[in-house]
């Protein structure tokens, strides 16, 4: 109970935000960010390249809700969806491992949330309580909860920053919203766009309209520092139509002058939220290396030589470099340019040769079935095979 109070307490300072259910109700944004913000430039374009995100998708449901035990193929589609929409964005999220949970599973906290008597977000000491052998570790993964229901008319919510305990960090989105098909999605809600809004939350944007009670308010302000602090979107209301936008006409001598309603952070419906702007381009890249620095899967030096990406540096990757041979690094040949010089050649050699047998991080690392995930080891004796290392480490 202790525990569970502790949580509570750390859970008040965090960044939520909610997105909404239907096109009628207002969403409630709950922000206390002077705990947890990095007071940084979030615009500094150094920032943007791609980045990694490893993720983790957890589909609850219950005897209740037996239908929201939606199958893989749909995660699988969902989170290819995921990396479509962000591709020209430079994230990519790596779906680590699919985990289902029945929310009756023994404790009084799953079975309120699951009957209805408790919700998320709002129960949050339901929620932390039921989720916080379930979660993986949210300073090294991005965890995807689908619910089958949530508080009134939300559709979904996000942390926009980390806080130290906080087992619930991550991305939710109810059920009926989540994916590309099934019969189980929303009339308007059913092309994965709320979970794009909510990944868009948890790398670091706000809505569009945050903090705006009439169009153009603040136009003469300092354009990083109100409202959704970016420059590149217009102060408008929440809008429910692309096609009649509340706030149509902007100071054409602004930053916005070319915004068009479509940007994923508002409140249209699926088949208008089709873009990011530049600003909130530069924003999400900053945000994470900001303030969630641990998340984002920099390129680790011991995958140096995996030219053929089969997670282990080896003779398969010595064969492709021999290919290319005195080649530019283009096509098949660009993975092999090691040292970036412009040409494969013998430093690239060399440092394959430096990092050989090592292994990457990639699929065959292990991750312990039930709880937290553990990495086993970082080198690979080229000498024995995969199987025999893992029959060593289940013997201990």
């Amino acid at each position: 109970m202790l525990k569970n109070s502790l949580l509570l307490l750390l859970l008040s300072g965090y960044s939520l935000t909610f997105a909404q259910k239907d096109t009628t109700s207002l969403c409630a944004v709950l922000e206390e960010e002077s705990f947890n913000r990095v007071d940084e430039d979030y615009q500094n374009p150094l920032n943007v390249y791609w980045k990694d995100i490893k993720t983790v998708v957890h589909v609850h449901y219950s005897i209740y809700d037996s239908w929201a035990e939606i199958p893989e193929e749909h995660v699988y589609n969902a989170i290819d969806n995921l990396n479509e929409q962000f591709e020209e964005y430079m994230f990519n999220f790596d779906l680590i491992q699919i985990r289902y949970h029945d929310m009756i599973d023994g404790s009084e906290d799953g079975w309120e949330l699951a009957t209805g008597a408790k919700c998320f977000p709002y129960s949050q000491t339901s929620m932390v309580g039921y989720i916080g052998n379930k979660a993986w570790e949210t300073t090294e993964f991005m965890n995807i909860h689908v619910v089958p229901r949530m508080c009134g008319t939300i559709l979904g919510f996000a942390y926009r920053y980390p806080a130290y305990f906080n087992v619930a960090d991550g991305v939710w989105v109810e059920t009926s919203v989540f994916g590309l098909d099934g019969d189980y999605l929303f009339l308007n809600r059913d092309e994965n766009k709320t979970l794009v809004h909510e990944v868009g939350h948890y790398l670091g944007l706000h809505h569009v309209f945050n903090g705006v009670d009439f169009c153009g308010e603040d136009a003469d302000g300092d354009c990083t520092q109100v409202h959704d602090d970016i420059c590149d979107t217009p102060p408008t209301k929440v809008n429910w139509s692309c096609v009649n936008p509340v706030c149509s006409n902007f100071n054409p001598e602004r930053p916005w002058a070319d915004y068009i309603h479509n940007n994923h952070m508002d409140y249209y419906i699926d088949s208008c939220r089709t873009t990011f702007t530049n600003g909130q381009l530069n924003y999400m890249h900053n945000h994470m290396l900001l303030n969630r620095p641990t998340i984002v899967d920099e390129e680790d030096l011991n995958c140096l030589g995996d030219v053929n990406g089969d997670y282990v540096v080896g003779s398969n990757d010595l064969i492709s470099i021999l290919a290319c041979w005195e080649e530019e690094p283009v096509g098949v040949c660009e993975p092999c340019d090691l040292n970036l010089d412009g040409i494969i050649g013998a430093t690239d050699i060399l440092l394959l040769n430096s990092a050989y047998g090592n292994q990457c991080y990639g699929p065959m690392w292990d991750y312990i079935q039930e709880g937290p995930p553990v990495r086993l080891f970082r080198e690979v004796n080229t000498e024995r095979s995969w199987r025999d290392v893992m029959n060593d480490i289940y013997k201990q």
